[in-house]
Formats: structure tokens, sequence, C-alpha cells
């Protein structure tokens, strides 16, 4: 069994808290923010996933289902524990932005 170093994690961790992202911390997995999600509808995306990655810093930063999230808060009004959801994926996102990694399926717009 290989033991993986934990800086690479908290980096990413400590990075989704200061870009917005410090709700995470009171999800509690019940998935019903999975169940209204319109896109769990179309293809397998799983909200609650996104959310438990994002707390141990394990973004998928080769995915494009940090991008496919609408932010159209039915996963936010559904959460028993009241997690702002969308500010989770928005700071994923924060995250991987400034890097350039964004799938090439996104297009990408330069503010000049």
């Amino acid at each position: 069994m290989e033991i993986l170093p934990l800086e690479p994690f908290k980096v990413v961790i400590d990075g989704i808290k200061e870009a917005g992202g410090e709700a995470d911390k009171f999800c509690y997995q019940c998935g019903k923010c999975d169940s209204v999600c319109p896109w769990g509808r179309v293809r397998q995306f799983y909200v609650r996933r996104l959310v438990n990655q994002a707390k141990f810093g394990v973004v998928p930063f080769e995915s494009e289902d940090i991008w496919l999230c609408t932010t159209c808060r039915n996963c936010v009004q559904r959460c028993p524990r009241g997690v702002e959801i969308i500010d989770v994926m928005r700071s994923m996102r924060r995250v991987l932005v400034p890097d350039g990694v964004v799938p090439a399926s996104i297009p990408i717009c330069v503010v000049l």
C-alpha cells in the first residue's frame, strides 16, 4: 500500500477555502443535492461526490464535472444543513483557472 503525502491535498483544501468554499465542512453527505440536480437526469453527475472531493482536496482536475454545475441553486434549497454548494463549486473553479486547468470542452474567455 502506497502512502501519499498530505501536503498537496492541504494546498488544494486551503485554496478552496480561500476562494470561498469553506461551506463544504457542513455537508454530511445525505445526497439530497443529487436528487434535485438537473444534470443528474441526463448523465451521471453527483454533486455530493464533488463536495466531498473538495472537502478532502481531491479535486478531479481532468473532469469537466466541476464546470457543468449551472448554479441553479436547487441543491442549496434542498440541503438540510444549508450548505452553499454553489460557493463550493465556484471556489473549485477559482482554484483551477489561474493554473489554466480547464477542460478543452469549456470555452475560455480572455478579457483584455
